[in-house]
């Protein structure tokens, strides 16, 4: 029985509608959550998953619903004929970035260098370069373990089309379940093997296309000033969930959208009630957070190896597992630095060439290319 409760209406931020703070915040969330999981599952590579250190991994779904949230609200703002301008935007966003991280991991860093004498090494490094890495089980996780979520974003960015020609088809409830539906069962495909045309899309962007879409459902809600699809009080069992599936084997399979359904819960409340994000950055933990938040991608493209090389250079082969965890976490300090002068010459200056690009494209618009769009 649907509750008779009433949905608060999304109210506008009290600060400009450009820039979410809230967001940068989330994103500190999760770039802390996915560093401190790698640290510890590096440490510890045989811990049973069900320990919360192990849960780190939700940072991965909290981007791809931010994501999600981000990428459609800067295209309906744009209100762009065609794609062309959106990818523009995208590509400038994330790929010379990724490009230079690649190189960097691919060529100079001792423990990910890339032998390229062999057939191997080259495809590799190949698969990389174009983001197809998630394709091929080989190549998943090869040179730097992190890569292969960027590899699905930007392959999302490709399915963002097909997702709004399926909204203005069905309406976003039934696009939504329609691609619940293909998510859920790609993911039972990896539990219980259901079927080998579903097996062989496993590794494709369609497994998290529900966790990344839902963030544009609530852009799309916010933009038209309705009530929240998610700020239905049902909605706040999806964190019991989350940490249910964590426990209960028949669960495991609903885990990422479980935590991606709890990451809208949490947009969709901070969205209805701005004066309790206006204040968050007057808390120094929250305005840490939120300076992470924004320098995150570099983050996310630099930590991992790191993370794992440098713990075991500095504990020598015979250290122990929770010393090399306590190694790991000392980095963040080291690595948020690191991750800030590559934001500054790297990531910022392609956005920068994105907005120039853009001009020429369109004279007449004030390109919008943002360093808070993932």
């Amino acid at each position: 029985m649907r509750s008779t409760v009433p949905e608060p209406a999304i109210s506008p931020p009290p600060t400009t509608q450009s820039h979410l703070l809230f967001l940068d915040v989330l994103r500190g969330v999760a770039i802390f959550s996915v560093f401190v999981f790698h640290c510890f599952f590096h440490a510890f590579p045989l811990t049973s998953k069900k320990l919360p250190l192990m849960w780190g991994w939700i940072g991965v779904p909290i981007f791809f619903v931010v994501s999600g949230f981000c990428i459609h609200l800067s295209h309906s703002r744009s209100k762009e004929n065609g794609y062309k301008e959106f990818y523009v935007r995208r590509f400038f966003r994330i790929w010379p970035p990724y490009a230079v991280a690649l190189i960097f991991f691919a060529l100079i860093f001792p423990m990910n260098r890339v032998d390229f004498q062999s057939s191997q090494g080259s495809f590799d490094f190949i698969y990389h370069i174009l983001l197809i890495q998630n394709l091929d089980i080989n190549y998943y996780y090869g040179i730097n373990g992190s890569f292969w979520s960027i590899a699905i974003e930007a392959q999302l960015y490709l399915l963002y089309p097909l997702l709004l020609w399926l909204v203005l088809k069905l309406g976003w409830n039934k696009a939504l379940l329609l691609v619940l539906l293909i998510e859920t069962a790609l993911n039972a495909n990896i539990f219980y093997h259901i079927h080998p045309m579903l097996q062989w899309m496993g590794p494709m962007p369609f497994r998290y296309w529900f966790s990344w879409a839902i963030g544009a459902k609530l852009a799309a809600d916010w933009l038209a000033k309705r009530p929240s699809f998610f700020n239905h009080a049902i909605h706040r069992i999806w964190p019991a969930l989350f940490i249910a599936s964590c426990y209960v084997p028949k669960l495991e399979l609903f885990s990422f959208s479980f935590a991606a359904l709890s990451t809208a819960t949490i947009i969709g409340h901070l969205l209805s009630r701005p004066l309790i994000y206006s204040s968050m950055t007057a808390r120094p933990l929250f305005a840490h957070l939120q300076w992470a938040g924004m320098i995150s991608y570099s983050f996310y493209l630099l930590h991992e190896p790191f993370v794992i090389w440098l713990p075991g250079l500095m504990g020598g082969p015979h250290s122990s597992h929770m010393f090399r965890f306590f190694l790991g976490l000392l980095l963040w300090p080291v690595l948020l630095g690191l991750a800030y002068i590559f934001f500054q010459i790297i990531e910022m200056p392609s956005i920068t060439l994105g907005k120039r690009i853009l001009k020429t494209i369109n004279p007449k618009k004030t390109p919008q290319v943002s360093s808070q769009e993932p």
